[in-house]
């Protein structure tokens, strides 16, 4: 039986990923020299649709032993045009004791001094908002892509949702909707721009979106259709367009997001999120 080892021993240094859309990914992790648990290791690289603890981790490949790299055989970037995609690795040592490596996402392609100053600009980009006190707490609601099929409100013959304010899935397909709320600060928010519209697709006639938009580090990985829950005013927020800001050779470091509020009578305000905000949400705050 294998035990999961609390231990804050650092094992693993660094992962990074070879990502090829249309082809195999190569993932390569460096361990600590401070590790030295009993040989022979074995490496089982995980896979899911987002970088959070709980998210849907599931084995990608083969299990190998004693070695820095495996490789991924299925192309995972099938739809759409986000690459929300995230690698981790989990290594069993002699004895059964199993340690995993924090999650990595499919733009880990950077050397280690380019991964370095990513990582540098992140963290101060939060000490910034921490400091001057010009952040805002609030809570991410990181939407199910996966999972179990919600067994409420799903069409029997099509598996389409038929009710969007399900109280089981809310919406989402997946049971449950959203994963455990993950706290984050973000900062530069914009005042609420309205527009006129005609929504030709749903036959809605004029419509006035209100939007917001504000700056977010670029973990967690934030994707369309996640909700950002504002932790003073529990205002809720749909993540609509995304665009990359500050990049380091092609990774993002820090993004843009729209943010949608969502009507007040919408069943995503049932989902309860902490009424504590932690004092340090993120690593670096």
């Amino acid at each position: 039986m294998s035990v999961i080892c609390d231990n804050p021993v650092v094992v693993f240094n660094r992962l990074k990923v070879d990502s090829l859309v249309a082809g195999q990914t190569r993932v390569t992790w460096e361990i600590s020299d401070h590790f030295h648990a009993p040989e022979p290791w074995t490496f089982q690289l995980q896979e899911a649709e987002s970088d959070l603890p709980q998210a849907n981790w599931v084995d990608a490949g083969l299990p190998v032993q004693n070695t820095c790299f495996t490789l991924d055989p299925v192309v995972r970037a099938k739809f759409g045009k986000e690459l929300n995609i995230f690698y981790r690795v989990k290594l069993t040592d002699a004895n059964n004791v199993v340690y995993i490596s924090e999650p990595i996402d499919g733009y880990g392609n950077l050397d280690f001094k380019s991964w370095n100053y990513a990582k540098e600009l992140g963290r101060k980009e939060l000490i910034r908002l921490r400091a001057l006190k010009v952040g805002v707490e609030a809570w991410l609601l990181k939407i199910k892509r996966s999972g179990t099929p919600c067994p409420d409100c799903l069409d029997q013959f099509t598996q389409e949702v038929t009710n969007s304010n399900c109280p089981v899935c809310y919406g989402s397909r997946w049971e449950g909707g959203y994963y455990t709320p993950e706290p984050l600060v973000f900062g530069d928010i914009t005042a609420e721009e309205t527009y006129n519209q005609r929504a030709t697709e749903e036959n809605l006639g004029m419509v006035a979106p209100m939007t917001v938009r504000g700056m977010f580090v670029f973990q967690p990985y934030l994707s369309t259709m996640d909700i950002i829950v504002n932790h003073t005013t529990d205002v809720r927020y749909h993540v609509h367009n995304i665009m990359t800001r500050t990049h380091v050779r092609g990774a993002p470091v820090l993004i843009v997001a729209d943010l949608r509020p969502v009507p007040f009578d919408n069943v995503v305000y049932k989902f309860s999120v902490p009424r504590v905000f932690p004092a340090c949400p993120v690593p670096g705050c």
